[in-house]
């Protein structure tokens, strides 16, 4: 009797074991196309950091160009003090930043760097409905930093939308 008490038990604790098991093989499945579904993600997603926010909108024609070429791309802007986006930069967690023109020496990093005029807009908070003006319509010489090897299609695509738009710039100049 002991012994059929032993093995019943034995085999309730391996059912239950193997019950256990096949729940957690089920988690570690779904985890995993969770993790899967993340990595596409971030692959679809392009951060650019800018370190004065009035210049965000000298590169929305060569954003619009870039949504028509990759309709799933997200676009992520961020703006802070030059030093955060700088840092953010060096450590990944944007693709490409636009800092002052002097902070190119500051990076780093190993990074492509370029110089481009960007146009100051006027900023519209979406709250309360107020608008940042700026105080001088004069274009703003920034730094726009990229790390070739980290960027996606995407990235490429704007440095070379931005590329193109510096040399326009320079031809106008000329």
């Amino acid at each position: 009797m002991k012994d059929a008490v032993l093995a019943v038990s034995f085999i309730c604790v391996m059912l239950g074991v193997l019950l256990w098991m096949k729940r957690l093989e089920r988690r570690m499945t779904i985890n995993q196309a969770v993790q899967k579904d993340w990595d596409y993600a971030c692959k679809q997603r392009l951060r650019i950091a800018f370190s004065n926010p009035l210049v965000a909108g000298g590169v929305s024609d060569a954003l619009m160009a870039l949504g028509k070429r990759f309709p799933d791309e997200q676009v992520s802007l961020y703006c802070g003090d030059a030093d955060v986006v700088a840092r953010l930069f060096e450590e990944g967690k944007v693709e490409i930043a636009f800092l002052p023109f002097s902070y190119h020496t500051h990076i780093a990093v190993d990074c492509d760097t370029m110089e481009v005029k960007l146009s100051q807009e006027k900023l519209t908070d979406n709250i309360a409905g107020l608008q940042i003006l700026s105080i001088d319509d004069e274009p703003v010489m920034q730094c726009m930093a990229w790390q070739e090897k980290e960027c996606d299609e995407a990235a490429h695509q704007l440095v070379e939308l931005m590329t193109s738009e510096v040399q326009a710039q320079e031809k106008l100049t000329f």
